[in-house]
């Protein structure tokens, strides 16, 4: 995920929305139902996974606290409201889509006549 912010970062995104950064896993649901596929994570992965998290988190939440991102001109929001993670104001998911694409065309490009020799 810190890889992934800053790629976004270098590519020149200055507004970025998390979607789906929940940075809890549950180790009272079955052991597959803590991913969005179907995979197995035993009680010592969960454990680990959720230190992980509390670590990033920690290390998050400094971040926005002294400005780092704001002196980067960075704006992250999180469209996830049950998240474990509590750096990022929370932006409903239709939101961060409208707001996204507020810059784009609404009609569809006309694109008859792209292939055809001038």
């Amino acid at each position: 995920m810190l890889l992934g912010m800053r790629l976004l970062f270098y590519l020149g995104s200055r507004r970025i929305y998390l979607i789906g950064v929940d940075f809890v896993m549950d180790p009272t649901v079955g052991l597959s139902d803590n991913y969005a596929f179907n995979e197995n994570r035993d009680d010592a992965a969960v454990r680990t996974n959720n230190e992980q998290f509390f670590v990033v988190n920690k290390w998050l939440v400094e971040m926005q606290n002294n400005g780092t991102f704001e002196r980067f001109g960075l704006e992250v929001f999180n469209c996830f409201d049950r998240s474990g993670l509590r750096a990022f104001s929370y932006v409903p998911f239709d939101e961060a889509v409208e707001e996204a694409l507020k810059h784009f065309p609404r009609e569809p490009y006309d694109l008859q006549g792209w292939y055809v020799k001038r």
